[in-house]
């Protein structure tokens, strides 16, 4: 497979030692990594990020990197959202955030590629199974995502029915929704959706 689903899940470390030294990782892989609440610590090349609230970071194991709680803060608390993941096709996604953003960027908490995880997370909680195969698709739609999200100049306020149907996309992106469906709950053609939102967001609304 092309793209491979490790494992992803939210958790939380405090009062604990947590130290991970990337170069010294007995397996390989790719790890995404979303600070929900709290704060950790990135460290490269003798560079310090803190991991606040809305700061991601992505490796590329093994690498020199390391992450960890703050080990001068004793009560020090970190919530995150992670990702592990593998597959050759990850590569030109890595390499293009990597050269562009560097291994650590913020990301809004309404994002898309913040939300599939949550909403995956919490729909498997609720008993869904993943199918075969799906794995590496979610992982292909979540690069895309996050790629384009790093990449995507700000855009101007969306009118109504755009910015209902992005909440609605959003709510649902785990899932399958019609286009047509979602184009007749705002009282409008397909066609005519589609043209209004690539306009005012950049993109189609099934990219």
């Amino acid at each position: 497979e092309p793209l491979v689903l490790l494992d992803f899940g939210l958790e939380v470390r405090q009062n604990e030692t947590y130290y991970y030294d990337n170069a010294k990782r007995d397996y390989s892989g790719y790890l995404f990594q979303y600070t929900l609440n709290g704060q950790g610590i990135f460290e490269q090349r003798e560079k310090t990020q803190d991991l606040v609230p809305g700061k991601a970071f992505l490796v590329r194991m093994p690498e020199d990197s390391r992450y960890f709680l703050p080990a001068d803060r004793p009560d020090a608390r970190w919530e995150y959202l992670y990702v592990h993941f593998r597959g050759e096709a990850v590569l030109p996604f890595f390499d293009r955030i990597r050269q562009a953003f560097g291994p650590c960027f913020d990301l809004p908490a309404d994002s898309v590629p913040v939300l599939l995880w949550l909403n995956l997370h919490r729909e498997l909680r609720e008993g869904r199974q993943l199918k075969s195969y799906e794995g590496g698709e979610l992982i292909y739609r979540f690069l895309s995502a996050l790629l384009r999200t790093l990449e995507s100049p700000s855009l101007p306020e969306p009118s109504p029915a755009v910015a209902e149907a992005l909440c609605y996309m959003k709510e649902h992106f785990a899932g399958h929704f019609s286009m047509d469906e979602l184009a007749a709950r705002l009282g409008l053609s397909a066609a005519y959706f589609t043209r209004l939102f690539t306009r005012e967001t950049g993109e189609t609304p099934l990219a």
